[in-house]
C-alpha cells in the first residue's frame, strides 16, 4: 500500500471506542481479532457485554445468511469501492429542515481515539505509506456548528503537530485557528446546496 486516505469524522473521535461493525470480528484473522479485543479491553468498562459482542454475537448474522449475504456483498463493494446501486437524490430544502443535528457530546477528541490517529501515524510512517487526512463535506449546518468546529480545530491541530497532510473544506479552515497551514490542502464546495446531500453528512 502506497497511500492511505483516513476520512476525518470528528463525531467518531469525540465517542469512546467501540466495535461500529461486527463483520471486524467476522472477516479477521485470530491475531486481528485479539488486538482488536485487548484494545477494546483497555478502553471500556463492559468486560462481559464485550465478550458477547466480541466472540458470539458478531457475525453470527452473517454466517447463517452467508449464501445470500455474500453475493449481495461482492455486488456492493469491489476492491475496496462501494458500489451499491441504491443511489438516493439530493434533499429539498425542506427534507433538509427536518433532519436532527448529530451530536458528539463532547466538544474534545476522546484520548483513545486520539492515541489510535497517533498510532495510525506512526505505522505509515514506519513503512514509508503516504498518509493524507480528509473532511469530507458538510452542509451548511455543520459546518458553522460551533461544536464541530471546536473538534475539527483539535483534529487539525494534532496533525499539524506530526507534520500529516490533511484535505478540509475551506469553511471549516475559516472557522479554526489552524496555526501553520503549510499542510493544509483546503477546497471549495457549495456546502449551503441541499441537493448535494442525502443528511447533514453525507453526500
Amino acid at each position: 500500500m502506497k497511500n492511505l486516505y483516513v476520512d476525518m469524522y470528528v463525531y467518531s473521535a469525540a465517542r469512546k471506542p467501540g466495535l461500529s461493525d461486527s463483520r471486524l470480528m467476522f472477516d479477521s484473522p485470530p491475531a486481528l481479532k485479539f488486538a482488536l479485543w485487548d484494545k477494546s479491553v483497555k478502553n471500556s468498562e463492559g468486560y462481559i457485554s464485550d465478550s458477547w459482542e466480541f466472540f458470539v454475537k458478531a457475525g453470527n448474522d452473517t454466517f447463517m445468511l452467508w449464501p445470500v449475504y455474500n453475493i449481495l456483498t461482492a455486488k456492493r463493494y469491489y476492491r475496496g469501492g462501494y458500489s451499491a446501486d441504491d443511489f438516493r437524490r439530493g434533499l429539498t430544502p425542506k427534507e433538509m429542515a427536518l433532519m436532527k443535528t448529530p451530536a458528539a457530546g463532547a466538544v474534545k477528541m476522546n484520548p483513545h481515539q486520539k492515541e489510535a490517529v497517533i498510532e495510525i501515524i506512526t505505522l505509515c510512517r514506519k513503512y514509508n505509506v503516504n498518509l493524507i487526512f480528509t473532511e469530507t463535506p458538510k452542509y451548511e449546518v455543520i459546518a458553522d456548528n460551533a461544536e464541530y468546529n471546536s473538534l475539527m480545530n483539535e483534529y487539525v491541530s494534532l496533525l499539524n503537530d506530526y507534520g500529516v497532510k490533511c484535505i478540509v473544506s475551506r469553511s471549516t479552515l475559516n472557522n479554526i485557528n489552524a496555526g501553520d497551514r503549510e499542510n493544509i490542502y483546503p477546497y471549495d464546495f457549495p456546502c449551503e446546496d441541499t441537493s448535494m446531500f442525502r443528511d447533514y453528512v453525507h453526500l
